[in-house]
């Protein structure tokens, strides 16, 4: 599992929160994220990454979503003015693998060695980096805290509220989750309930 940092708003004219989407032109960082920000009545957009400064810059869009420290390093925070930390994105992720044969051959005792050394060498700290460097982009991005990346831009910090938290849970479990099954079919859609949607407390269903 790799985590990248959370997945943030910047936009160029000024906002207050989700509601303030209604209307605007977001660049999304996956199609995810696009049906999050057209559930708020915003028009989700595709544009490459390396696009996004010079799109925000000549207003072909309003808004865009992105890491906070690769927001910084692609020079988004002189293009935009607001930044709203609530991670509106998903994480990619990268999977480990070994043949079951072989892990079956392992003691017990070795597969629970395995197991503990892959949380505390790779989960444990790809966790705590994903978060020191959603932090850090934060820091350099607002000029507000240390930022060890260069020189700090000058963006607005939007205080995320509790009550657009609970927006967006409910337009995950309103509107991205069922397009998500829509889309990915209903076999997908079994094995995410008996095991992702299991430990993380989200059913998903097919809406006829």
């Amino acid at each position: 599992m790799v985590p990248y940092p959370a997945q943030i708003l910047f936009s160029k004219v000024e906002i207050k929160g989700l509601s303030d989407l209604k209307g605007k032109k977001v660049r999304a960082s996956g199609w995810t994220t696009s049906q999050f920000v057209e559930a708020l009545g915003a028009t989700g957009v595709t544009i490459t990454f390396s696009e996004v400064a010079t799109a925000l810059q000549r207003g072909v869009v309003d808004c865009a979503v992105t890491g906070s420290l690769s927001g910084y390093s692609a020079g988004w925070g002189e293009v935009s003015k607001y930044l709203y930390p609530l991670p509106i994105g998903g994480w990619d992720y990268v999977m480990t693998v070994i043949r079951l044969d072989v892990w079956n051959s392992f003691s017990p005792e070795e597969r629970k060695t395995i197991e503990s050394l892959i949380k505390e060498k790779l989960e444990d700290p790809a966790w705590a980096d994903a978060n020191d460097q959603t932090q850090q982009g934060i820091n350099c991005l607002t000029g507000k805290g240390d930022c060890q990346y260069g020189k700090p831009n000058a963006m607005q910090l939007i205080e995320v509220t509790p009550a657009d938290m609970e927006l967006a849970r409910k337009l995950l479990l309103e509107h991205v989750i069922p397009a998500w099954a829509k889309q990915a079919g209903e076999d997908a859609v079994k094995r995410w309930n008996e095991t992702i949607g299991k430990v993380v407390g989200l059913s998903a269903e097919i809406k006829k």
